[in-house]
């Protein structure tokens, strides 16, 4: 009889082999292969549900039935090796799944750990990938594919024998006899022959198992110690598991979301990292010396900034390691590609808060959008987009007028309003009502304007205009106002977003001027002193850019309040009056008394402003004094010695111009000038001469028909005042207007304006080809300059006798006021000795 071994987990025996023929079931190798090394040969089987004992046909046709003995023997090792088997695959399979837990677990957290970025979804895909493939893996080796190995009732035998040898193979005989393969080789036989031993033999055989088998331990066949180290590896790995759940239950279930669930909630660090934002500066108005910043926050680790502008990067971080590795480090990548890094400088610290900033590189004149990555300790953030965006501002600028209701009246076009199309150098009338119709590029909730004015205060320099719009628009109105004066505007807006423009925007509007009312004011026949009795010419002429609303005349006698009476405005822009101070006082009305000081002055007004007085346009205030008629008289006596002093100057510059042209009228020969020895033409030199002294005549010609003129103005202004203070003094004014104003006139109007322009052509007419003729045009000359200095000297011969007769009079008043003096002192004497007699 042929013998093998069988090695397993339960021992090593040397069994018998009956049957060489017997042919091994495939899934029974699969089976003996993975679980105990060998491979078994059966017809018996162990189904998918079970283990059966014998195939049930056999107990109909086998001649040598299994004893049931044996059948339970068979059975309960069948089950044993099953339930064995099944522990087996799940020891591994929770030993699999709890390691792979735990690693899988370290191998995405420790990463993180060390400040690396958590593992993506697909990372954790894979793991989950593999944990399911090894628990596949294992479900197939130790449960399905043992569970579909057929355990023969030979093979158990075989077990059973190889530990006990005292069957001498007659347990495997007996269940070889009664497998169904052994009937079909009987019923052979007997066809054949049948041997006459062969059932002796085998009853015998099943004797002998059958008395061995009764004392046989089914646990005493298999082998635990690998289980039990299994079990022990499970036990370490369930202990492990269960001092990290209860040490870490946050960290176990922050892993289990990750892992079961795919959650990508970060893992926590020690370190903690925060954004604040970023922080961009306000574009200032032109007048502001202080520069204002802002920040924008982040949202979901996002945000937008202006294209071009340069910001800075606000950040913070708790619990960062001992330096040197305390700092923060900022990566970053653009759209194209490019990486780099920067170190962000160390701020201000607020309790465990630890501030970082960047200012500069990459941040400085961003043109495009950057991927940020933070990283500092053990903690990192990444993702961190900002994206740049255009800055919002003004692309079109629009002006809405109302032009004011008078221009229509005053310069006969039509006005009204109107919309305008903002562009430099553009020009308003004065006192327009005017709004900034502004449009954006995108949205708009908030807009910034200062206005300057010209003239503007610096209080009024310093205000910026806020104006919150109801809703975002990118169109929208501004209004400012009645254009007074000429308006630089500068305008600054911010969008939904948060975002300033990034720089100011200025507009220029000029103002068309309405100037005030130009008042030019006169007091005809009137000088610096006045009586109480005068009366006061008022001539004015009024001129105004439009229209003209009222004048008025101001008349303020010493600190007394002011008088206005109205003035009447002609269609030229004149308006005249007279004041009769004399008619004043008999209708009531205060005026002024001697050695009062009057002053006046017109004043008009347009309807710029109509309401405000600083659009009143005034003459010139003309002081007067107020004096006796005595006082009056002396001062007008004084300006006619003036006069007179001024005449007597002007008759010796005609003298001074009568030997001119009597030089210029000698013959060359006699003339010092023109004889002397020289290397030039005599004849040159004369005419060079003649030249010259007609240009001195001209001038001097000229000087003293402006002094006469001057002289006969203020004769007739003496005059004048004589008349309009009622000064009562007829024989004087008779005296000044026949024997000095009107000779006078009749000398400038007759002699004087002929002899001035044959005097201006003497530069033309000097130097000529007929000597002879030149001669005689300078004597003709001559004869008229003589006449006009006799004609002057008699008028100045009346102004002595007149200065004369005044200095008779002033001697007269001069005695009149001695006598008054001694009239006082005597009445003074008078009291005072009256008093003592009293006393």
């Amino acid at each position: 009889m042929a013998a093998f071994r069988i090695q397993d987990s339960w021992g090593t025996a040397k069994v018998p082999r009956t049957i060489p023929s017997q042919k091994r079931s495939r899934a029974g190798d699969r089976f003996a292969s993975g679980f105990s090394g060998v491979r078994l040969g059966s017809s018996q089987s162990i189904g998918p549900r079970g283990f059966s004992a014998t195939n049930k046909g056999m107990k109909a046709e086998a001649p040598y039935p299994l004893p049931a003995s044996i059948r339970r023997k068979l059975s309960e090792l069948r089950g044993l090796i099953g339930r064995l088997i099944a522990c087996h695959g799940l020891v591994l399979l929770g030993i699999w799944l709890l390691v792979a837990f735990w690693i899988f677990g370290l191998l995405d957290y420790l990463p993180a750990r060390f400040g690396a970025d958590e593992s993506p979804r697909v990372v954790r895909v894979i793991m989950l990938a593999i944990l399911a493939a090894g628990t596949l893996a294992l479900a197939y080796h130790y449960f399905w594919n043992r569970w579909l190995v057929r355990w023969s009732d030979a093979s158990l035998a075989l077990a059973i024998e190889q530990q006990h040898p005292e069957f001498q193979s007659a347990l495997i005989t007996t269940v070889q006899a009664a497998s169904p393969r052994a009937i079909r080789q009987t019923n052979k036989a007997h066809e054949a022959f049948e041997h006459p031993m062969r059932p002796g033999v085998l009853a015998l055989t099943r004797s002998e198992a059958e008395k061995h088998i009764e004392g046989i331990e089914v646990r005493s066949l298999v082998r635990l110690r690998s289980l039990q180290w299994e079990l022990a590896a499970l036990a370490a790995v369930g202990a492990i598991s269960g001092v990290i759940v209860l040490l870490a239950p946050s960290w176990t279930w922050h892993w289990g979301q990750r892992l079961l669930a795919l959650s990508d909630a970060p893992w926590p660090r020690t370190s903690q990292l925060g954004l604040i934002g970023v922080e961009l500066d306000v574009p200032p108005f032109s007048n502001q010396s202080v520069r204002e910043r802002y920040v924008l926050p982040f949202r979901d680790a996002k945000i937008r900034v202006p294209k071009g502008a340069s910001c800075q990067l606000k950040t913070w971080a708790e619990r960062l390691p001992a330096p040197p590795y305390d700092g923060l480090t900022l990566y970053y990548r653009d759209t194209e590609g490019n990486r780099g890094r920067a170190d962000m400088r160390r701020g201000s610290v607020v309790g465990e808060r630890q501030s970082f900033d960047l200012v500069g590189p990459p941040l400085e004149s961003l043109n495009d959008s950057l991927t940020l990555t933070l990283s500092g300790g053990d903690a990192k953030q990444s993702n961190i987009v900002l994206e740049v965006v255009d800055a919002p501002i003004v692309v079109s600028m629009g002006l809405e007028v109302d032009y004011p209701e008078y221009l229509p009246r005053s310069t006969k076009t039509v006005w009204g309003q109107e919309r305008l199309d903002y562009r430099n150098g553009i020009r308003i009338p004065q006192g327009t009502l005017l709004s900034l119709a502004i449009a954006a590029n995108k949205p708009i909730v908030r807009c910034e304007i200062m206005q300057i004015r010209s003239g503007a205060t610096q209080g009024q320099l310093d205000e910026v205009v806020r104006i919150e719009l109801e809703q975002p628009k990118s169109d929208f109105v501004i209004p400012i106002g009645r254009l007074d004066s000429n308006l630089f505007a500068e305008i600054r807006i911010w969008d939904t977003e948060g975002l300033c423009s990034t720089r100011v925007q200025q507009y220029v509007i000029a103002a068309i001027e309405d100037n005030p009312p130009q008042v030019d004011f006169v007091l005809e026949g009137i000088g610096t002193a006045i009586t109480e009795q005068a009366l006061l010419p008022i001539r004015s002429t009024i001129a105004d850019d439009y229209d003209l609303n009222q004048a008025w005349i101001e008349s303020i006698v010493d600190d007394q309040p002011n008088v206005r009476r109205p003035l009447t405005i002609s269609n030229q822009g004149q308006a005249n009056a007279d004041i009769d101070l004399k008619a004043l006082r008999e209708a009531g009305e205060n005026t002024p008394k001697v050695g009062s000081v009057l002053a006046l002055m017109v004043s008009a007004t347009d309807y710029l402003h109509s309401d405000e007085a600083s659009h009143i346009g005034r003459s010139t205030p003309i002081q007067l004094s107020v004096v006796t008629p005595d006082q009056l008289l002396v001062i007008l006596e004084r300006r006619e010695l003036a006069m007179r002093a001024r005449l007597e100057q002007i008759i010796g510059e005609l003298g001074q111009l009568r030997d001119l042209l009597l030089i210029m009228n000698r013959p060359p020969e006699t003339n010092p000038e023109v004889a002397d020895e020289t290397d030039e033409d005599p004849e040159v030199r004369r005419n060079r001469l003649l030249l010259l002294r007609a240009q001195q005549a001209d001038a001097q010609a000229d000087k003293s028909g402006g002094e006469l003129r001057g002289v006969s103005t203020e004769i007739a202004q003496i005059v004048a005042e004589l008349i309009n203070n009622r000064v009562d003094s007829k024989d004087r004014r008779d005296r000044l207007e026949q024997k000095i104003q009107k000779p006078m006139a009749d000398l400038l109007t007759k002699k004087w304006e002929p002899f001035a322009k044959v005097i201006e052509r003497l530069e033309t007419e000097v130097i000529g080809p007929e000597p002879d003729q030149i001669k005689r045009r300078l004597e003709q000359t001559v004869e008229q300059n003589n006449a006009i200095i006799a004609e002057l000297n008699a008028i100045l011969s009346d102004m002595i006798d007149i200065q004369d007769f005044n200095e008779v009079i002033d001697m007269v008043r001069g005695m009149l006021e001695d006598q008054n003096q001694v009239l006082e002192r005597t009445k003074e004497e008078q009291k005072k000795r009256l008093l003592e007699l009293l006393k």
